[in-house]
């Protein structure tokens, strides 16, 4: 859905005014008030019922101008820088539901922001009276309260004359309620609703319990005198009645309101004695039973040695134990390693004899063998005895070969020399014979040339002419 087409409720208004009660009843209607809401706390058992993420942004905001995340400030007019101006933005464009808004009570400083970024948006602004609004801030125990008490008042009349001055300018956008006007008739936020701003809602699911909006000091004098010390805050809260929409409930504060009968002053006088008695009887007891206290601690002490000697002495044993335990541990290993030995020493004495059976078996084959060797040996003498003798037969047959193959040796050099000999004289044949050859040669060249010449061939004519002619 377009984000412009969606309508937008806003519900805001000073702290401990309702806001979360309201929005609680809306979100039951049919209002989405977001996802992610504030878990519930001590202050609001039953929940926040606020947007965690517009809640961020706020309380970003404020702490950028050195102001308290919870919104405790006299400020009107705080400033948005244009880092969370983007960040709102974004905010804005995530939701896309029909029907959405949101609740926290610290909206009422930046009402002029929001309306000018979401110009279709509705305002629901809630008041209460301010004398609960500031009993409720004390009892919850507030720390800058407790410092400074005026601050409540100061910071009610500031949220609430903020909501006055927007609700002057936007009426028609606006819805100012007393929260009591809810808490009579629930039922009654619907309808206003859908006459105000054309809003549909379903019906209201979550019922208000009585017990969360305390109301004990409408019953006390101080209400009476609320009017004497902060006329101004009486002043703005009537100005808010008269603004109230809810027209059946726009009665302004009365004297009967302000100032209780003189019975109720008696009565709380009375109640102020009996307090008193009650003190006494309460501080006796309290005597007693710190006396008791007293003895019951002195007894504690005195059990607190004994126990102290008892975990001393616990812890000695202990220690004992942890030694002896320790001990034993070590000798469970030893034994587990004793026995490991014993198992591979008898594994390796199984081997041992192993070993010696075979050793035996290889003794006796040796033993065996050495006789047949023995007898070998002997043979084997006998063969060297003969082989000896045959030896010198061949020794003596060497000498004589070795004398013959001398004198051989010395035929062979002489022949040897005459070989050479022979060998220089068949070179020099052949030199010889080369030379003859050469000397051939040249002869046959001239007799060709001889014949080649024309005497030679008139000759060869002259003989064949003899032979034919048979001359001499």
């Amino acid at each position: 859905m377009n984000n412009s087409e969606s309508q937008v409720l806003i519900i805001t208004g000073m702290h401990r005014s309702g806001t979360s009660l309201t929005a609680s009843l809306l979100q039951s209607a049919g209002l989405d008030i977001g996802s992610r809401l504030v878990e519930a706390s001590e202050g609001n058992i039953k929940g926040h019922f606020e947007d965690a993420d517009f809640v961020q942004l706020h309380e970003k905001i404020l702490d950028s101008q050195g102001i308290t995340k919870e919104g405790w400030t006299l400020e009107k007019n705080i400033q948005v820088s244009d880092a969370f101006i983007i960040q709102a933005e974004t905010l804005i464009n995530q939701r896309t539901t029909k029907y959405w808004g949101w609740k926290d009570p610290r909206t009422t400083l930046f009402l002029n922001f929001w309306q000018e970024k979401i110009p279709q948006a509705y305002f629901l602004l809630l008041y209460r009276y301010p004398w609960e609004v500031i009993d409720s801030l004390y009892r919850r125990g507030d720390q800058v309260f407790l410092d400074n008490p005026n601050l409540a008042i100061d910071i009610w009349i500031n949220y609430n004359e903020i909501i006055l001055d927007f609700y002057k300018k936007y009426q028609q956008k606006c819805l100012l309620i007393n929260i009591n006007d809810i808490i009579t008739n629930p039922y009654i936020l619907t309808k206003i609703m859908r006459e105000k701003f054309s809003l549909t809602l379903g019906e209201i699911t979550n019922y208000y319990e009585e017990s969360l909006m305390n109301k004990e000091i409408a019953n006390s004098y101080r209400v009476s005198l609320f009017k004497e010390f902060f006329p101004k805050a009486c002043e703005i809260y009537q100005e808010l009645n008269t603004a109230n929409y809810i027209s059946i409930n726009q009665s302004n504060i009365s004297d009967k309101d302000l100032f209780p009968s003189r019975n109720i002053f008696l009565e709380d006088w009375k109640n102020l004695h009996q307090l008193n008695k009650k003190t006494q009887k309460y501080s006796l007891i309290i005597e007693q039973n710190e006396l008791t206290i007293i003895e019951q601690i002195n007894k504690l002490e005195n059990t607190q040695l004994k126990l102290e000697d008892t975990e001393t002495i616990l812890q000695n044993t202990q220690l004992k134990l942890e030694n002896t335990e320790t001990i034993l541990q070590n000798t469970q290993l030893k034994l587990q390693d004793t026995e490991i030995i014993l198992q591979n020493t008898q594994t390796k004495l199984q081997d041992t004899e192993t070993i010696l059976q075979n050793t035996q078996l290889k003794l006796q084959n040796t033993e065996t063998i050495l006789q047949n060797t023995q007898t070998k040996l002997q043979d084997t003498e006998t063969m060297l005895q003969n082989t000896q003798l045959k030896l010198e037969d061949t020794e003596t047959m060497l000498q004589n070969t070795q004398t013959k193959l001398q004198e051989q040796t010395f035929i062979i050099k002489e022949s040897n020399d005459k070989l050479s000999e022979n060998r220089r004289e068949l070179n020099n044949l052949q030199e010889e014979l080369q030379k003859t050859n050469l000397k051939l040669i040249e002869d046959e060249n001239i007799i060709q040339g001889m014949e080649r010449s024309k005497f030679w061939k008139m000759r060869n004519i002259w003989f064949a002419i003899k032979k034919r002619f048979n001359l001499t």
